[in-house]
């Protein structure tokens, strides 16, 4: 063993990535869980879901506002309600489950590095690398949402393809059905739209002794398999759900939004302005650009074409689907980084000392955001033209943005002497690391405050069994938040007068941009949200007295 340490670079080792994950992930979440809150409406939305199955005892039907909800599956529920039984009902749990879930979506990505290149043993830490430090991981990982989630049952069925050409085993056959159930419980049929393109296109990457009449045949028995798993939770559900819930779970979350999407329904081009934010900082590096011109002559054009039959359909399909989100196209970075990692790893021998400048700049500017925010806050408030942009700018202390720019000067300064691609690597990935805890410590006394909606919810709590109200959709802000045993029923402004007229002793909330939407009642708390919106709690004229604050 010890002979294996001395002589086996620890960069090669198949642990590496394991234990980068490990460490970089663990730090994420420390500054992540202790300094952030829950954000509305995503959030809440999914830990309100969670709660109310849990009150319930109810691990089949998803209810919000007591209602049957269609919108999601189960897992990211059922995970949160395991740790819940573990540890009890806490904040802790639900912040915690992201940093989870990015540790495993960056274990199953080097796995399926090695899978696609064993020869290449620097490229699966590298894959890792690009993965963990990239923008969109480092924005989203903290977040408590589908679309990383999704990249886990993404990458063990790609995985599998690949596996199974190569070997002909049948538990990747196997591997394979699970990731098309598990997929659907992640976050619905949409998971075959991200692994079936390369079984469709066997023929233009599989090995040539692969059988066409085989290879059919197993994998329309392994999505067989995967419907199994997914309907037996779908099946029951659905019963529990009734008609309508039967109908949204089967087509209307699926099919039904790819034609006319009820919510974000954007045009064929969207998703191009935002592809260079998806591979920052990497897609800066001149490394990177000319290790692209080799990959056209590797030994290993078979994981080109593979990868390449898998991305580029995938994200056409995605253009002509109508609704259309960023992290929609999450499960596909893998793909990306891999051919990357190999574009990086073909010019590892032959690094320039500033091939990695750039990524750091990026870092350094991310860093020092909050400190140009407040140092330029009147004019960001003439352009983005919020309530409270200039006040929620103001209150950043820019103190812990500098420390931040120093740090990862100081990291840019380590790499500059240093030809070890990992090495660069891992400090570039750190340096964004640093961007990310500085921007949890900076904002969590000012920009998170136009988040944080605990205050509202302890007035719930304060008042119990009082009628609640919503003004505008209301998306479960606080049922998690409040504990919530009771619906919230959903008015327009001009509905309230009435309702407080029915529910004397009742509560409303007001979301607006209009202050003299709650000009006629007793404001018991106001805040901001976001920076452009006001939150209101309020009663009756001249009641305010009997409601505890």
């Amino acid at each position: 063993m010890f002979h294996f340490l001395k002589t086996h670079p620890w960069a090669t080792s198949r642990y590496t990535p394991i234990l980068i994950s490990a460490v970089f992930c663990f730090i994420f979440a420390l500054f992540g869980v202790f300094n952030r809150p829950f954000f509305p409406v995503d959030e809440t939305r999914y830990l309100t879901v969670a709660w109310e199955m849990w009150s319930k005892g109810e691990w089949i039907l998803p209810t919000l506002n007591l209602e049957a909800y269609h919108h999601k599956p189960p897992i990211l529920f059922w995970l949160i309600m395991s740790g819940w039984s573990f540890f009890g009902v806490n904040d802790a749990v639900g912040l915690a489950i992201p940093y989870i879930i990015c540790f495993v979506a960056a274990i199953s990505v080097a796995r399926f590095a090695r899978a696609l290149l064993p020869t290449r043993a620097y490229v699966p830490p590298l894959t890792t690398l690009l993965f963990l430090g990239s923008f969109p991981v480092l924005l989203y990982g903290n977040l408590l949402m589908f679309d990383v989630l999704l990249i886990i049952p993404t990458m063990l069925g790609i995985t599998a393809i690949w596996q199974y050409a190569h070997t002909q085993q049948g538990r990747h056959i196997f591997l394979f059905a699970l990731a098309v159930g598990f997929g659907v419980l992640a976050k619905g049929p949409v998971i075959l739209l991200h692994i079936l393109f390369p079984v469709l296109l066997m023929r233009f990457w599989a090995p040539q002794n692969v059988k066409g009449e085989n290879w059919a045949v197993a994998f329309t028995g392994a999505v067989a398999i995967g419907a199994v798993i997914a309907l037996a939770w779908a099946v029951p559900a659905a019963i529990k759900g009734g008609p309508e819930f039967a109908y949204k779970i089967f087509w209307g979350q699926s099919a039904g939004r790819m034609k006319d999407s009820f919510d974000h329904d954007r045009p064929l081009w969207w998703y191009l302005p935002f592809l260079p934010l998806l591979i920052l900082p990497w897609a800066t590096s001149p490394a990177l650009w000319r290790g692209f011109k080799f990959l056209k002559i590797i030994p290993e054009q078979n994981v080109i074409r593979f990868l390449l039959l898998w991305i580029t359909p995938v994200f056409l399909c995605f253009c002509f689907i109508s609704g259309k989100q960023v992290h929609y196209l999450f499960p596909l970075l893998p793909g990306v980084f891999l051919l990357m990692a190999v574009a990086l790893d073909e010019v590892r021998d032959d690094l320039k000392r500033y091939d990695f400048l750039a990524p750091f700049i990026i870092a350094l500017f991310l860093a020092l955001l909050p400190f140009l925010g407040k140092v330029f806050a009147e004019h960001f408030a003439l352009v983005i033209k919020g309530v409270h942009v200039e006040t929620t700018l103001n209150n950043v202390s820019a103190t812990i943005s500098l420390a931040c720019g120093a740090l990862i000067i100081f990291l840019m300064a380590l790499s500059l002497r240093s030809q070890n691609l990992i090495r660069i690597g891992l400090l570039t990935s750190f340096a964004m690391l640093v961007f990310i805890a500085g921007f949890h410590m900076e904002f969590k006394k000012g920009f998170y405050k136009n988040y944080d909606l605990q205050p509202i919810a302890d007035i719930i709590q304060k008042n119990p069994n009082i009628p609640l109200a919503f003004t505008r959709n209301y998306h479960g802000e606080w049922g998690y938040l409040a504990r919530l045993d009771r619906p919230v029923q959903q008015l327009a402004v001009n509905e309230l007068s009435a309702w407080f007229k029915k529910n004397p002793t009742g509560m409303a909330f007001i979301r607006t941009k209009d202050e003299t939407e709650f000009k006629d009642y007793d404001v018991l708390y106001r805040m901001p949200f976001r920076m452009t919106a006001d939150y209101a709690v309020v009663v009756p004229k001249r009641r305010a007295a009997s409601y505890q604050k």
